[in-house]
């Protein structure tokens, strides 16, 4: 966001790691994207000063978006049995 770029170096490598790895991999950089807000607005109320970490607030956007994600693509976890957990 302070680059005021959805897309740079840093996350097209994370993306290129986890194609290259199998892992699933979901940009969430379109959830801190706001009709009519500037970027610095964005940032200030969603990630730590001179930081590119989530506040409280980003965290809980992120949080949000990503559980329903998560259910759709990743498997069940196991307990430490290795039972399935249901969910």
């Amino acid at each position: 966001m302070a680059e005021k770029k959805l897309k740079n170096d840093y996350t097209e490598i994370w993306a290129s790691f986890a194609r290259r790895s199998g892992i699933p991999c979901e940009d969430l950089s379109p959830l801190f994207v706001e009709e009519g807000k500037s970027a610095e607005d964005v940032y200030r109320e969603n990630f730590i000063p001179g930081d590119f970490h989530w506040n409280q607030n980003g965290s809980a956007r992120v949080a949000d978006a990503l559980l329903p994600w998560i259910q759709k693509n990743l498997p069940p976890p196991r307990s430490a049995a290795g039972k399935l957990h249901s969910r």
